[in-house]
């Protein structure tokens, strides 16, 4: 079976989504639920019975079933968002400002 890529992991989407978040903490490092791909995924589905965490080549969909929650689905991560996740971490943990998040998106992009 072929990998799929999550159809919201567009660059120009993400792009917009970190330009919205000026001056602000976007995400965490080396944390697979508050990755900033992860939460612009999250921001996405707002509201609804589902979320999602990020590996540096997957991200997995979870819906809450009974006060519980369930894997679903796992998505392959298109190669700029791995490129974006594994720059994210390769320093040590901590927060993730929009400008941090910008420069390795960018960067994210180069090798495209």
């Amino acid at each position: 079976m072929k990998d799929k890529v999550h159809p919201a992991l567009k660059r120009s989407e993400f792009r917009k989504w970190l330009k919205g978040h000026r001056d602000q903490v976007v995400g965490q490092s080396a944390s697979g639920s508050y990755c900033p791909i992860a939460r612009y995924l999250n921001d996405q589905v707002d509201g609804k019975e589902i979320y999602y965490t990020v590996t540096q080549e997957y991200c997995r969909e979870y819906k809450y079933v009974r006060n519980s929650s369930g894997f679903q689905e796992l998505f392959l991560l298109p190669k700029w968002v791995q490129r974006f996740v594994a720059l994210i971490d390769s320093t040590v943990g901590g927060a993730v400002t929009q400008a941090r998040a910008l420069e390795a998106f960018e960067i994210s992009g180069r090798a495209e």
